[in-house]
């Protein structure tokens, strides 16, 4: 859980300060949050993985 609290902020500090993100202005911006946000979803897709695999539930079945 703190993986996908903690990782994306810091993907958007990674890109936007050590980079020089902040050097390209408006892009390095946006650049700096679309990494920080696929970066929360792939953490939160191994979340669920994980979730799955240690309750053995599967939340991909839907009830029909």
């Amino acid at each position: 859980v703190i993986d996908v609290l903690l990782r994306p902020p810091m993907a958007f500090v990674k890109q936007y300060v050590l980079r020089s993100g902040w050097r390209d202005g408006r892009r390095g911006f946006l650049l700096a949050i679309m990494l920080s946000v696929g970066n929360a979803m792939k953490q939160a897709t191994l979340l669920r993985r994980r979730w799955n695999a240690q309750f053995g539930e599967s939340m991909d079945d839907t009830p029909q």
